[in-house]
């Protein structure tokens, strides 16, 4: 083989490493790109999640207020109709000794 002949065929050779290279670029290019796009939807995505979290959090604030609430109101009527109970057993009594005379 002369000189020539393996000066061409390292050419060729160069020529095809540069088309390769040139590919492989395009490919990072490609997927640099789709990086960037899923990066934004998984970005979009944490923000969704966190205002959910911040939804739940004021829901969980106003459950525990309407359980307490709730609480109070059953502790209110356990006491009305505790009174209620006693006034309707003191009628009663009442009427009792009212038939009595």
């Amino acid at each position: 083989m002369t000189k020539l002949e393996n000066l061409e065929e390292s050419y060729n050779e160069l020529e095809d490493k540069i088309n390769t290279v040139s590919k492989k670029k395009d490919e990072i290019l490609e997927l640099h790109s789709e990086a960037k796009s899923h990066k934004e939807i998984i970005d979009n995505f944490s923000k969704e999640v966190s205002e959910r979290e911040k939804q739940l959090e004021k829901q969980e604030q106003k459950t525990e207020s309407f359980e307490n609430t709730l609480n109070d109101f059953t502790g209110k009527q356990k006491i009305y109709l505790e009174t209620a109970e006693k006034l309707i057993s003191s009628a009663k009594k009442a009427l009792k000794y009212k038939t009595a005379e």
